[in-house]
């Protein structure tokens, strides 16, 4: 037994250090570079809050005193969201950091609005402050951390029986919760009298999972880390592959680390804002001004969209001062101009109001039956019709006649319905003071709420985006470039070195596909219109150009066929230009897969192949705490 402590005469009389061993082996270089990764993905990424259904689905059932096992494990939605960002984290590092410096800006940009209960300053309190003349000298309402929480969903409205105030889900089902945006926030505490719950910093981070503990010591693991590659690097020592790998996530985690700093982690539950007698009217409107299940909103069918090409059709329900009522069917635009499209479907006498109080719209490419029926008003006999007819992108009506087939696909005009728009509109009538609402302007209170805020990087708003997409090609141009550095490195095979050479110069190539695809979408080509397809304003431009010009040549019939042929050709260019173009994006994205898991396949396999240089350690970094 006291041999594992040694025999006295063994022991050394005067005082000695032992230096630590000067080369690594082969599982030294593995489990560094595995456990950096790990901590550097899994820990980094900051999720959003789930939704309303999510949570719901994610609550434990049964006795939560029974005794846990693995059995009773459930993958919830949040986890399966967390590893799918892990993945996307080990494959392309630089898209989560272009999401975090997304959420940053929205996070900052958020700042203004008084969300800090600690903060008692108003706009009148800042007025008869020194510094009051000068906005920009004024202090934030909010701090960076409540800017993180209203930004990631930390805000939410929930409905009860009394007020059902927003749109069914696609499949019928009712919501019960929708997430405030910080556009829908803005609105909310700028436009209305609605009260948002102010929280203080501590209730905040009393949420959150996360600490500054745990993310100081993460950010020491991966300094450390880059450190000592840089060292290699300097004193000539091999680095193998997979270490490049782990050095560009480690500089990205640290990046990601700054920018989501204040970010609550791991939140499990938002601010609830119960949606009641003041509320109803104004979470009505902003609900029906919101995309949710589909590619557009109600409002996208409204016919004050003036900005808009998409309100070429609508379905209306109008309500009179003397409880009478009527449904119709309207289109406008070139392609609605069809016998039948216009007809007014009336079943009293009443007439027309410019006070739409329903509109309907579908996100389907079929043929379409409608059956029209409003519960509790109609008291005619006929108070069923249907309407058939062709639906792309809006819905428009070729025939109308009495119900006769009850299996037909239908619409049903719930009460809910139009008492939601009723609310929407009674809340612009407040806000604007008119009743015309042909001339309101809707997009402050557009995509105002959401199901669940995503986590997924935003390519919206191109034009005053600019800076995001040249950071985002910037990050991609260096992360593939780090991988160029090792052009002449040692590999197995000649193959293995040119698919690694092929794979760096792909990745390396994304920033210029970003700065093409936004110059596309920043200048579009003239048959890009808001649905994307030919812009029939620009050829009919072009084709009125060209028969000037071929009249002045030739006589008819001559000059007809000519223009017919040239118009013909010039769309048909228009078509192969533009397949072309989207061939090449999914080509090239297809390639861009293909290289980043080439590139960490080959990391793992080059580690049987390292030089002897690749085992000697830095005199230094073995000396410096870390986890291995």
């Amino acid at each position: 037994m006291d041999r594992i402590f040694g025999n006295g005469s063994e022991s050394h009389r005067t005082a000695t250090w032992e230096p630590e061993p000067t080369r690594r082996g082969t599982f030294s270089i593995l489990s560094i570079c595995l456990v950096t990764l790990s901590l550097c993905v899994w820990t980094a990424v900051h999720l959003n809050i789930p939704s309303s259904e999510e949570r719901s689905q994610d609550q434990p059932r049964g006795d939560s005193s029974e005794k846990w096992s693995w059995k009773s494990f459930r993958w919830t939605a949040q986890t399966l969201r967390k590893a799918g960002w892990m993945i996307l984290g080990i494959l392309a590092p630089e898209l989560v950091l272009f999401t975090a410096l997304q959420q940053f800006g929205d996070a900052t940009a958020l700042r203004d609005l008084p969300l800090d209960a600690s903060e008692p300053r108003t706009d009148a309190d800042l007025e008869s402050s020194p510094d009051g003349g000068n906005r920009a000298d004024r202090k934030p309402k909010c701090a960076l951390v409540h800017g993180y929480f209203a930004a990631m969903g930390g805000f939410e409205f929930v409905t009860g029986d009394d007020y059902d105030v927003f749109p069914r889900k696609a499949s019928g089902e009712k919501r019960t919760g929708l997430t405030v945006t910080p556009a829908g926030l803005r609105y909310l505490v700028n436009k209305t009298p609605v009260e948002i719950p102010k929280l203080r910093r501590s209730e905040i981070e009393d949420k959150s999972k996360g600490s500054a503990l745990a993310k100081t010591l993460v950010c020491l693991q991966a300094f450390w880390f880059c450190t000592q590659c840089i060292t290699r690097f300097t004193q000539n020592l091999t680095i193998s592959l997979l270490e490049l790998n782990t050095f560009g996530h480690a500089l990205c985690a640290l990046l990601m680390y700054c920018l989501w700093w204040y970010k609550p982690l791991d939140i499990g539950e938002p601010v609830q804002i119960t949606v009641g007698k003041e509320t109803a009217d104004y979470a009505a409107a902003m609900g029906v001004a919101s995309k949710l299940d589909y590619r557009y909103s109600e409002f996208d069918c409204f016919p004050g969209e003036r900005h808009s090409e998409l309100g070429r059709a609508y379905f209306g329900f109008g309500v009179e001062t003397d409880n009478s009522n009527e449904i119709w069917i309207q289109g406008r635009g070139k392609k609605l101009k069809r016998d039948g499209i216009s007809r007014i479907l009336r079943l009293n006498k009443a007439k027309r109001m410019t006070n739409l109080i329903l509109f309907v719209y579908i996100d389907a490419n079929y043929e379409l039956q409608i059956r029209i029926w409003k519960e509790g008003i109609m008291i005619e006999p006929q108070t069923q019709l249907v309407g058939s007819g062709t639906q792309r992108k809006y819905f428009q009506l070729d025939s109308v006649a009495p119900v006769t087939d009850d299996s037909l696909s239908f619409i049903e005009l719930a009460d809910r319905d139009t008492r939601r728009w009723e609310l929407a509109l009674l809340a612009f009538s407040k806000l604007s003071g008119q009743t015309d609402f042909s001339r309101y302007d809707f997009r402050e209170v557009k995509d105002s709420l959401t199901d669940r805020r995503r986590n997924s990087p935003r390519f919206d708003g191109v034009r005053g985006s600019w800076p995001l997409y040249l950071v985002l090609s910037i990050i991609g141009s260096i992360y593939g470039g780090l991988h160029c550095l090792a052009w002449n490195a040692p590999f197995a095979t000649d193959l293995e070195r040119l698919l690694w050479r092929l794979s760096s110069v792909t990745v390396s190539s994304i920033g210029a596909l970003i700065l093409l695809v936004y110059t596309w979408e920043l200048a579009p080509p003239i048959w890009k219109d808001l649905e994307d397809s030919i812009n029939i304003a620009v050829i009919n431009w072009i084709f009125h150009n060209m028969e000037r010009m071929v009249d002045g040549i030739l006589n008819p019939p001559w000059n007809h066929w000519i223009n017919d042929i040239g118009g013909l050709s010039l769309l048909l260019g228009f078509l192969s230009l533009r397949v072309l173009y989207d061939v090449f994006i999914a080509g090239f994205i297809l390639l861009y897969c293909l290289a980043r898991v080439y590139l960490v396949v080959e990391c793992f396999i080059n580690l049987a192949h390292l030089p002897d240089s690749a085992y000697v350690l830095p005199k230094w970094s073995q000396y410096v705490p870390h986890i291995s």
